[in-house]
C-alpha cells in the first residue's frame, strides 16, 4: 500500500465515523425530543392535577388514585 491509499482509507474512516457520529446526534435529538413531548404532557397532568385538587375532598382523593397508580407504573419499568 503506498501513501496515497493510506490517506484514502484514512479519509473514507473519517467519513464513516463523521457519518456514526452524526447518527449517534440525531438519535440523541429524537430521543430529546420524545423525551420533551412526554414532559409536555407531564406539565399539562399536573394543571389538571392541581385544579382537581381546588375541588376539596373528591379532588384530593382522585390524585391520590392517580399517584398510586404512577407509583405501580414505574415499578413495571
Amino acid at each position: 500500500m503506498d501513501a496515497s491509499n493510506g490517506e484514502t482509507e484514512m479519509k473514507k474512516d473519517e467519513k464513516e465515523n463523521l457519518c456514526l457520529d452524526l447518527i449517534s446526534i440525531e438519535n440523541e435529538v429524537l430521543n430529546l425530543n420524545e423525551r420533551l413531548e412526554a414532559l409536555k404532557g407531564d406539565q399539562n397532568f399536573l394543571e389538571h392535577a392541581v385544579n382537581s385538587l381546588r375541588n376539596g375532598d373528591e379532588g384530593v382523593r382522585f390524585i391520590e388514585e392517580i399517584a398510586h397508580h404512577l407509583r405501580d407504573l414505574h415499578k413495571v419499568r
